[in-house]
C-alpha cells in the first residue's frame, strides 16, 4: 500500500514473521523486542528498517496505556495523598500523582472518573490503612 506521496508503507515491505510481530509491537509501543533483537545481532533487514524509521522519526509508536493494575495504583495513590495531605487542594494531588506515575492529568482524572462507587469506597478505606503501615514500616517502600 503507497502512502499520498507514493511510497511503500514499512508494513507492505516486512514478509511475515518476527520482523511483522515487532513491527506490530513497535507501533503498539513496546520497543524493547526491537531492541534485544539489535542488540544480539538477530534483526533482519525488515528490522533494521523499522529501527532505522523510528530514529529517523518517520513513524512513531503509540503511548502505551497503563495497566488496569496500573490505573489502581494511580486511585490508591490519589486518595493516600488526599488523606495525608487534607489541605492540598485537589489539582495539586492530582497533579503529584501524574508526576509520579508519568501519565497526564487528564488520565488520572478519567481514570478516578470511572470508578464505581463500590471500588472507590474499597480505596477511600485502604488508603488510611496503607498510610499507617507505610509510617510503622510494615510495607516497603519502592
Amino acid at each position: 500500500m503507497k502512502d499520498n506521496q507514493g511510497q511503500y508503507s514499512f508494513l507492505t515491505l516486512i514478509k511475515e514473521g518476527a520482523a511483522w510481530r515487532v513491527a506490530l509491537a513497535v507501533l503498539d509501543g513496546d520497543t524493547s523486542i526491537l531492541a534485544n533483537r539489535l542488540r544480539k545481532g538477530l534483526a533482519s533487514c525488515e528490522e533494521m528498517v523499522i529501527a532505522a524509521d523510528l530514529i529517523e522519526g518517520k513513524i512513531k509508536p503509540r503511548r502505551r496505556q497503563p495497566s488496569r493494575w496500573r490505573n489502581d495504583e494511580i486511585v490508591l495513590a490519589y486518595f493516600i495523598y488526599r488523606f495525608g495531605h487534607p489541605d492540598w487542594s485537589e489539582k495539586q494531588i492530582k497533579g503529584e500523582v501524574a508526576d509520579m506515575f508519568d501519565v497526564s492529568w487528564r488520565h488520572v482524572y478519567n481514570v478516578l472518573d470511572a470508578l464505581g462507587p463500590e471500588r472507590r469506597m474499597f480505596h477511600e478505606r485502604l488508603a488510611p490503612l496503607l498510610l499507617v503501615k507505610l509510617a510503622r514500616g510494615e510495607i516497603a517502600r519502592k
